[in-house]
């Protein structure tokens, strides 16, 4: 993390897609992830409050309690275009695949890096 303010030290996931919604995740310098309740996921006014920034209509709607310094946040997809989007599609073995509409092919992804 840089030397700026902890809202700077927020990082934002590239969005990824499934056929309804739209998700990224959102990881928290670990001042801010101190102040997020363990009792319930956030409000919009809330996460907002923290200093999260992304555009309206964002739902938090997932928590990793393992990792609570990262948001999940998913919105219904307003698009029906596929170009250049990321699918997210689930092999046999459960794992989550994305697939490039621009390469046709397909990477595993992990959305929690270390």
């Amino acid at each position: 993390m840089g030397g700026g303010t902890a809202n700077e030290d927020i990082q934002y996931s590239e969005k990824y897609y499934d056929a309804i919604y739209e998700y990224r995740h959102v990881i928290l310098p670990h001042e801010i992830a101190k102040l997020v309740p363990r009792t319930h996921l956030l409000t919009e006014s809330e996460w907002r409050n923290l200093g999260v920034q992304q555009s309206p209509g964002w739902i938090n709607f997932m928590t990793h309690h393992p990792e609570p310094h990262i948001l999940i946040f998913r919105r219904k997809r307003t698009n029906t275009q596929m170009q250049d989007d990321f699918i997210i599609e689930y092999g046999s073995d459960g794992v989550p695949k994305i697939n490039t509409t621009t390469e046709r092919g397909f990477i595993t992804v992990n959305p929690f890096p270390q």
